[in-house]
């Protein structure tokens, strides 16, 4: 189930070698995955407490170009949204 009521963002967006994933409500994140445009899931980061001071990730090791980032909180929920990868 893709949540819609808790905004997920990412800053900045194209992003090079770190993106910031923020969330307008304090959210309990269990995992962030990273996919192709393909589907392919090409990388996980264990979550974490994510508020709007945000949580830095590591993108330097993606290919450049379109990517969805889902962020699955406890319950279950995903959040997603498209990160341009550019280096």
């Amino acid at each position: 189930m893709v949540n819609e009521s808790n905004q997920l963002t990412i800053n900045p967006n194209p992003a090079r070698n770190q993106a910031m994933i923020l969330f307008e409500a304090p959210t309990d994140i269990n995992i962030i995955q990273v996919f192709d445009l393909s589907g392919r899931l090409v990388k996980e980061i264990q979550g974490d407490r994510i508020d709007k001071s945000g949580k830095a990730i590591n993108i330097s090791d993606l290919p450049g170009g379109m990517h969805i980032i889902q962020a699955v909180d406890r319950e279950g929920n995903k959040f997603q949204k498209k990160l341009m990868v550019q280096h």
